[in-house]
């Protein structure tokens, strides 16, 4: 595709990155999203990169 058309916008990616231990405490319940992103274990960017909503599982 060369062009693109106003009707398909770029979107900008979502990326969300922390560790395994970070990632289990969170979907468990024993950190929750805004903890790990103030306490600096979630690095996050996008608009769509907050988890806060859908954790813990």
């Amino acid at each position: 595709m060369r062009g693109r058309s106003a009707a398909y916008p770029r979107h900008s990616p979502n990326v969300i990155e922390c560790d395994a231990a970070t990632w289990l405490a969170m979907v468990s319940g024993q950190l929750s999203w805004a903890d790990a992103v103030d306490a600096g274990r979630v690095a996050a960017s996008g608009l769509r990169a907050d988890l806060s909503a859908l954790l813990p599982l």
